[in-house]
């Protein structure tokens, strides 16, 4: 899911195809404080704590009816697609540090059909 919002992210700044696939993971710290079930509906939150020379690093978290379920610190870094460290191009670092707060990218769920009745079919 961090993937998930740091996509979301990415894309509405306008580098997405720049920067993905290249932000490998180099530190995660996290903490689980309530069981999350198959097919819970979530919030996920992403707020960016720092961007450094190359680095950036994410507050996480995931709320399940407004509870806490998942806390995490997450540090990426940039790479160049050969693997090599790349520094934020400051245009992309400065709308890191001042997009501020983003609208959310809401899930809508479909009515579930009213079940058929079974039928029986004669061969």
């Amino acid at each position: 899911m961090i993937e998930w919002a740091e996509t979301a992210l990415f894309e509405r700044l306008g580098f997405l195809d720049d920067v993905y696939g290249h932000l490998p993971r180099v530190h995660i710290s996290i903490d689980f404080t309530e069981s999350l079930e198959h097919r819970d509906l979530v919030d996920v939150r992403l707020a960016i704590v720092d961007v450094g020379r190359t680095s950036i690093t994410y507050d996480f978290s995931i709320e399940r009816d407004g509870r806490e379920c998942v806390r995490a610190k997450v540090v990426t870094a940039l790479r160049t697609p050969d693997g090599a460290s790349r520094e934020w191009p400051d245009e992309y670092k400065r709308l890191l540090l001042t997009a501020g707060p983003q609208a959310p990218e809401l899930l809508v769920v479909p009515e579930q059909p009213a079940e058929e009745p079974l039928r029986r079919v004669r061969t």
